[in-house]
């Protein structure tokens, strides 16, 4: 970046963790950092002071949609939000039916705008169209200012005791803690509840957790009855190849045993 004199830094919130640990002086010539893949927390102080002249932005998209929305410090949006649609870009919230949502109820996101793809090249992926409005099944919902906020993916949707969890919700809380560096929460067959919740966590380097601390942690923002129980740390974290969590392959490792219980 300092030999190109970069501008623009796009990257995953787990590249920009790496960064977090780069040493040397700061990189002056970059005025844009956007993050995007996941909900991305607060910029910490190493990453403000290794980029001191760049405004950090947090996007929202996918390979379908393209550009959704954006969550710019100047907007003062709301912590949690994804920010508002890009120009001309248009969101709306629809039931399983199409029919359109008021502020503040959860559903699928659909969008329209000038950047949608064309189309799948097969018909396996899931897709859910609505007029000329798109929707690859993210789930969300807007405020009566028009911030958009992410429930999670329906493909992701854990069904425990009749309650339906999305678990990124989860994994974002646990992220929020200090000693904890990724977290995934999947669903564990169970006779009683259908499923049962178990989290899968990388400690920070250096840091150790338990899980009453976790489950401590979680009761500031979750309710009681959808707090994780048990917590794993498996033999190795599943990244994929653009730098995101391998939520299956950790779940076959959960199935294989590939773990160690923390107490």
């Amino acid at each position: 970046m300092r030999s190109a004199h970069a501008t623009i830094v796009y990257a995953a919130p787990s590249h920009l963790k790496l960064l977090e640990r780069v040493k040397g002086p700061p990189v002056t010539s970059v005025r844009l950092l956007l993050s995007s893949g996941s909900k991305w927390l607060e910029p910490s102080d190493s990453l403000s002071a290794l980029f001191p002249c760049a405004e950090m932005s947090e996007f929202y998209g996918t390979s379908e949609l393209s550009f959704v929305s954006v969550r710019r410090a100047a907007d003062q949006a709301p912590k949690d939000s994804v920010g508002r649609p890009f120009p001309h870009v248009h969101l709306t919230i629809r039931d399983r039916e199409g029919l359109r949502l008021p502020s503040g109820e959860v559903g699928r996101i659909y969008v329209e705008s000038p950047f949608l793809f064309q189309d799948y090249v097969s018909d396996e992926q899931s897709l859910h169209r609505c007029g000329t409005e798109f929707s690859v099944g993210d789930l969300g919902w807007l405020d009566e200012r028009g911030f958009l906020f992410l429930e999670g993916r329906e493909n992701r949707m854990i069904v425990t005791s009749g309650k339906n969890v999305y678990p990124e919700q989860l994994e974002h809380s646990l992220m929020a803690h200090a000693g904890i560096a990724q977290a995934a929460v999947l669903g564990v067959e169970d006779d009683k509840r259908g499923s049962r919740l178990v989290a899968c966590i990388m400690p920070r380097a250096g840091c150790s957790v338990s899980a009453r601390d976790l489950i401590v942690h979680l009761k500031s923002s979750t309710s009681a009855s959808l707090i994780p129980l048990t917590y794993l740390l498996p033999h190795q974290w599943r990244w994929t190849r653009s730098g995101k969590t391998d939520f299956a392959a950790l779940a076959d490792d959960v199935k294989r045993l590939a773990y160690e219980i923390i107490p």
